[in-house]
């Protein structure tokens, strides 16, 4: 159980800190984004060139973020039920042993 438990932090660690480092980093550019389109909004007679360009961004930023949220909890909250059912079909149910 002690080698499972090694195997497990040992793969949701790296996992953990590379998918939320990117979703922060995601999450970082998107609200820039979002700010710089909501100024150019309030600026009446602003130059709106980036404006579209701002707008793609924050759309692909928006999308790799909830991407990288969505994976960021498959392993942690994954892996122990995959754990678990693999030792339940190897063993047997406990419980039904005569």
């Amino acid at each position: 159980m002690r080698m499972l438990l090694r195997l497990y932090i040992a793969v949701a660690l790296p996992w953990v800190l590379w998918f939320g480092y990117g979703a922060y980093r995601a999450h970082a550019i998107f609200a820039f984004n979002r700010d710089y389109m909501a100024a150019l909004d309030a600026t009446p007679g602003s130059d709106r060139s980036g404006y579209i360009r701002a707008a793609l961004v924050r759309d692909e930023y928006q999308r790799q973020r909830n991407s990288d949220l969505k994976w960021l909890a498959l392993v942690p909250a994954g892996l122990p039920i995959v754990m678990w059912t693999a030792l339940w079909v190897a063993f047997g149910l406990p419980g039904k042993r005569k």
